[in-house]
């Protein structure tokens, strides 16, 4: 039985050493597949996944302010299940609806985890549904954050980043 055990000892490192080489690329492979977080909605228009069938919610808030330090709305991280998205709103308040006709909010929704950006421009136009706007969306894997502000226009400066807090799936997701 030695002899037989020391025959095939240069098959077992050998054996050995291809289990270990074909771990590491799966490892490899593993990590590489674990760090795309893009999805086919990055970057497109969330009113497909944010019908009014749909369970949207609110996951952030943060104020939105003039370059004076008014208050002109909020801005919101919306959530969107059915497409594992968020992105960015923004309701203003009906004073600043009117003050601030003309012009334009940047709505901006940033993922950290592969520094995903996208970036949208909405005009203040007024009228009906003229309080709110928003930007594109992203996957919300692993975590989603909107920013927005006012842009200068009209001989006005533009008003403060508000950002909120980063945002991903909820449990279970």
């Amino acid at each position: 039985m030695g002899r037989t055990l020391e025959r095939w000892r240069p098959g077992y490192a050998l054996l050995l050493l291809v289990a270990v080489v074909c771990a590491a690329l799966v490892i490899r492979d593993a990590a590489q597949i674990g760090l795309s977080w893009a999805t086919s909605y990055d970057g497109t228009d969330p009113t497909p996944c944010a019908s009014p069938s749909q369970d949207v919610s609110v996951r952030a808030k943060a104020p939105l302010f003039a370059a004076d330090h008014e208050r002109i709305g909020t801005l919101l991280l919306r959530y969107s299940p059915r497409c594992a998205t968020e992105w960015g709103q923004f309701v203003l308040t009906p004073a600043a609806e009117k003050r601030l006709l003309g012009r334009a909010i940047e709505v901006i929704a940033i993922r950290p985890a592969d520094n995903r950006v996208t970036v949208s421009e909405t005009a203040l136009v007024g009228g009906r549904n003229g309080r709110y706007g928003y930007g594109n969306q992203l996957g919300a894997n692993p975590c989603v954050r909107a920013q927005a502000r006012l842009l200068a226009g009209h001989g006005q400066p533009a008003g403060r980043l508000a950002q909120t807090e980063c945002q991903g799936l909820p449990a279970g997701q």
